[in-house]
């Protein structure tokens, strides 16, 4: 399997294909696990302070969506931005699915 790109989003941003991601909502294409960041992130992480890292959140970081709130004990924690909620509210009134609960 060849890893190609999609074209760049109004970030710049562009996603692996073997990603799957879905329809994008305000020009954001988000993969099952981005939006299940978001969601977790907006609603159940204490403080709406999401803690852990890795090529999701990065992805997330790079589009603007997530933002970095420092680490505590080497852990990293990362916090949605206003431009994060737009999209989270768009994904969700666009696929009418919330991601599953935890």
């Amino acid at each position: 399997m060849t890893d190609q790109t999609t074209p760049a989003n109004a970030n710049g941003v562009g996603l692996r294909t073997s990603e799957a991601p879905f329809a994008a909502a305000d020009g954001y294409a988000l993969t099952r696990e981005q939006r299940e960041i978001l969601h977790h992130t907006r609603h159940r992480a204490a403080g709406g302070h999401y803690c852990g890292g890795g090529k999701e959140m990065d992805a997330l970081v790079a589009m603007g969506l997530m933002e970095s709130h420092g680490s505590f004990l080497g852990n990293p924690y990362f916090g949605i931005t206003a431009e994060g909620v737009k999209a989270l509210r768009a994904h969700t009134a666009k696929n009418q699915t919330p991601p599953p609960m935890a």
